[in-house]
């Protein structure tokens, strides 16, 4: 399957594929359903547009790790940390969702410069905090747990 929105702040397409409340589980329990009926394994992969995000699908400007001018002229606003532990949070209770829907795997969308991809190049996170600089702290918005 294709991307499923974690949190609403990330939509990047008009029809994103929604697992950001438990209202979607019973929809998306009835797809994998359907998928295992014909014999297919059913996967999901969890996403966050972050700076992509269309801000006239989400009604506010785009968050990223670090503040970056786009090229329709609007500039992203730098997440604080806070905001990212809630990020990290909502993708584990993404996660838990797709579980409980009955997916047989989920897939961390990390490519194509969406947000979990913004954290680990050192091109668009320029933060100097815990989530940038080296490598280790690049990857921490990927690896962490959520919790403070």
């Amino acid at each position: 399957m294709g991307a499923a929105l974690v949190s609403p702040e990330g939509r990047a397409f008009e029809y994103n594929l929604e697992i950001t409340d438990d209202t979607y589980i019973s929809g998306l329990k009835d797809l994998v359903k359907t998928m295992h009926m014909y014999g297919a394994k059913a996967a999901v992969q969890l996403f966050h547009g972050g700076r992509l995000a269309e801000p006239d699908l989400i009604g506010c400007v785009p968050v990223a790790p670090s503040p970056v001018v786009m090229p329709s002229g609007y500039t992203t606003r730098e997440l604080t940390i806070d905001e990212i532990v809630k990020l990290v949070a909502s993708f584990t209770a993404a996660a838990l969702r797709a579980k409980k829907a009955g997916f047989d795997g989920i897939e961390i969308h990390g490519a194509h410069g969406y947000l979990v991809d913004q954290f680990l190049s050192p091109s668009s996170n320029k933060r100097r905090d815990i989530y940038g600089g080296n490598v280790e702290n690049r990857a921490r918005f990927l690896i962490d747990s959520g919790e403070k």
